[in-house]
């Protein structure tokens, strides 16, 4: 059996054989590079689903304009909100947390002193 490309080249049919099993083999390598990007694709979409913390749409986190913070931009937020707080009432914390301490001593110092009563 004979066949005519387009260009007007006469192909045999062991050669249009063997341009069937190329096309075939390659068909084969496109499908297996296709599966292995999808699951290269589903690991990535579960990594950031991680890292987000939470299912979101990716195409609507992409959008300008958006009001959405990922979790790295919210945890900035709080440290900047603590960095201010602490400069803020700074002085005062400590003051607080000293007076915590003592409180404790003391208490500790009572049980002590129930302790050594009881004997």
């Amino acid at each position: 059996m004979v066949a005519m490309e387009q260009t007007g080249e006469v192909l045999t049919e062991a050669e249009l054989k063997k341009r069937l099993k190329e096309s075939e083999k390659k068909m084969i390598k496109m499908r297996n590079e296709n599966q292995q990007l999808k699951q290269d694709l589903e690991k990535a979409q579960r990594v950031l689903e991680k890292e987000v913390g939470e299912v979101v749409d990716i195409e609507q986190m992409l959008k300008e304009g958006t009001t959405w913070k990922g979790r790295a931009q919210k945890i900035e937020n709080l440290k900047a909100k603590i960095k201010a707080l602490n400069e803020k009432y700074g002085e005062s914390m400590s003051v607080m947390s000293d007076a915590t301490v003592a409180t404790q001593k003391t208490h500790a110092e009572r049980n002590l002193g129930r302790l050594e009563k009881s004997k």
